[in-house]
């Protein structure tokens, strides 16, 4: 028996529907077994959504290699199921192992599996990373379409209008997002708990937009083959669908809009008996079998790449500055020139980028900039595709808009181990006289914990420099932290500069600048040059030999501060920015975990939100600013 793949704006033939019948059906009786050895949850979705899905997979993507993201991760057991049958991994393994310990078949879909790009929870994010892919596709002349799934009812995140915007605004003719129009969500009914006109939603945007039934083959592939001919806008498929759909029990509960088995399993008895109708004959065994062979084609399965591994970048002759200066200034000369010399590097801005200082990039180098407008959830988003295609994104704006807004995004792209240039500006209390509301002092907390993204913060512009070459030449997401005002640049005793054109900046890295052995200070980021001042002073008026260090991250330190300790056994560390897991309790954690301590420890930080005031009025009063660090130095001595 012979298979041909349907060709577009073509009728399936009785032989290629039956086939999809048969091959549904089976997807189906896979999905029941899994859920019934694991007593899983959530498999309704999974159901209703296997017919668009599995005709989408038959006749295209397993033949094209385009791309389908799926925004709605819960339906892995549909996803899963589809790729055993076109015999993509092993069935049995599949059943077996389905959201066992270890196992690749996690309940959220996984990036552990070649067909699978990336690992999912949050919705909607994905709507951002499938629109990027869309216009790389443009980007590259390569007339594949992108293909995106999601449900009615994650329409209601703003994240969903950013994209939308997005995509129109790139004219995403390639792009064609399926949306699941089920109608029901946790809360009950859409039309009683959110009512949302999702076909005047995209129309108003100006998308092409269908609303079809999703249940009936020969219209989906009707559909898919149609929307391969539309131009100049992207497509919205609105499918009415039934959430347990081919369950007769269940399907009642969908037509009274009710979401009570949203987490519930049935029991085995159960499961048993919807098993037992989906049998598959001999007959039917051997029309899945006879049409193995047409799907033999996988895409390249993504490589893990081991924390901050080097990449073949030409990080280019590092600057070096000698007079006062900003971070930003810095920043921006240095993405100047690397994207000079390396047409990987692509700077995303989100209507700031005069403030954060890449309109450079965009005037100098416009096929290596992104603008995202004022979207900030999606130029994360977009940022994770661009790094997974070995591009090295550089996300810029003010550090709200990341480590508070995007902080789901940005913990997506952890957990899919991208890598992502994060550099936010407006830091700390940096924006002085704007007041609580603009001051950072929490922000660094949001990304500690996070075990595939690097944080930084450098002391000036000299470090602001090498440390941008550094991070773009390194994978891993990077998160640094930036000040808005011009600063000293840090010195030698013969007034050169500290991070001069020998100096090489490494991640975990600490310098000493004043060497003594009454008591260590260490410092970090825009209290340097405040530490650093009060430390020289206090060395050649009191007669006090204090050790000064500069730390420039804090998940992990080197040698320097632990021979520090041996030495003085006291400290005090200095930081804009609240202590709850930032460099006094990091440096704290780590002298314990390597059996150090200590017969002093002060923590010089911010505790509590601060009013509009002038650079000096603020750290005054929060006492991190020269002389109130050399009075708190001198109580800490002879108290």
């Amino acid at each position: 028996m012979s298979f041909l793949i349907p060709e577009l704006w073509k009728e399936l033939t009785n032989e290629q529907l039956d086939y999809l019948k048969v091959f549904i059906k089976s997807c189906r009786k896979t999905i029941l077994e899994m859920l019934k050895n694991s007593q899983s949850w959530h498999p309704w979705w999974s159901l209703s959504a296997l017919d668009y899905l599995a005709t989408l997979y038959v006749t295209r993507i397993s033949q094209t290699l385009e791309s389908l993201i799926v925004s709605n991760g819960h339906i892995s057991p549909a996803i899963y199921s589809i790729l055993a049958n076109l015999w993509y991994v092993e069935i049995n393994d599949l059943i077996e192992n389905f959201r066992k310990i270890w196992s690749k078949f996690e309940w959220h879909v996984s990036h552990k599996l070649s067909w699978v790009p990336y690992s999912t929870w949050s919705l909607w994010v994905w709507w951002s990373v499938a629109a990027w892919i869309a216009l790389s596709n443009k980007i590259k002349w390569n007339n594949k379409k992108v293909y995106a799934v999601l449900w009615d009812w994650e329409i209601q995140e703003w994240q969903v209008w950013e994209m939308i915007n997005f995509a129109k605004n790139y004219n995403l003719d390639n792009f064609i997002v399926f949306v699941d129009c089920n109608r029901v969500q946790l809360s009950g009914a859409i039309d009683d708990v959110y009512p949302t006109d999702i076909v005047w939603l995209f129309k108003a945007a100006n998308w092409h937009v269908l609303n079809i039934n999703w249940h009936d083959i020969p219209q989906i592939w009707q559909t898919i083959s149609d929307v391969n001919n539309f131009q100049w806008k992207p497509v919205v498929i609105i499918w009415d669908t039934i959430m347990w759909k081919w369950v007769e029990l269940m399907e009642q509960d969908w037509k009274d809009f009710k979401s009570t088995r949203h987490g519930k399993s049935w029991s085995v008895s159960q499961l048993e008996e919807e098993v037992k109708k989906l049998y598959l004959s001999p007959e039917e065994l051997e029309l899945l079998s006879s049409w193995k062979s047409k799907f033999n084609r996988m895409p390249e399965k993504r490589n893990h790449i081991d924390l901050l591994n080097p990449l073949d970048i030409d990080i280019w002759k590092q600057r070096v500055y000698t007079e006062i200066n900003d971070c930003r200034t810095a920043y921006w000369n240095a993405l100047n020139d690397l994207a000079e010399k390396n047409f990987q590097i692509m700077a995303l801005s989100s209507d700031v980028s005069s403030s954060v200082m890449t309109s450079i990039i965009a005037k100098n180098h416009i096929d290596q900039y992104v603008e995202c407008w004022i979207a900030e959830n999606n130029m994360v988003s977009v940022a994770w595709w661009l790094s997974i295609e070995w591009y090295i994104p550089f996300v810029s704006t003010f550090w709200v808009f990341l480590s508070s807004r995007s902080k789901d995004q940005i913990r997506m792209n952890d957990l899919n181990e991208t890598n992502v240039k994060m550099f936010a500006t407006h830091c700390g209390l940096s924006v002085w006289e704007d007041g609580k509301t603009h001051h950072e002092i929490d922000g660094m907390t949001s990304f500690l914990w996070m075990p595939n993204t690097m944080v930084a913060e450098p002391a000036d512009a000299n470090m602001t420099d090498r440390m941008v070459r550094y991070f773009a030449s390194h994978y891993w997401n990077v998160y640094v932290r930036m000040w808005r005002h011009k600063m000293p640049i840090i010195i030698k005793e013969d007034w050169s500069p500290f991070y001069d054109e020998h100096y090489k900046y490494e991640y975990w890295k600490t310098d000493v600048l004043i060497k003594w052995d009454d008591i260590t200070v260490v410092s970090i980021w825009s209290t340097v040059n405040e530490a650093l001042a009060a430390c020289k002073k206090l060395t050649e008026n009191n007669n006090l030999s204090v050790e000064f260090i500069v730390a420039s991250s804090i998940k992990k330190f080197d040698d320097n501060l632990l021979n520090s300790i041996r030495k003085t056994w006291k400290l005090i560390t200095v930081e804009d920015h609240n202590v709850n897991w930032w460099l006094g309790t990091m440096i704290a954690d780590f002298l314990l975990t390597n059996g150090v301590s200590v017969n002093k420890f002060e923590k010089l930080w911010i505790s509590e939100y601060q009013s509009s005031a002038k650079h000096t009025d603020l750290y005054d009063n929060v006492w991190i600013s020269t002389n109130k660090i050399i009075n708190k130095i001198l109580e800490f001595i002879w108290k």
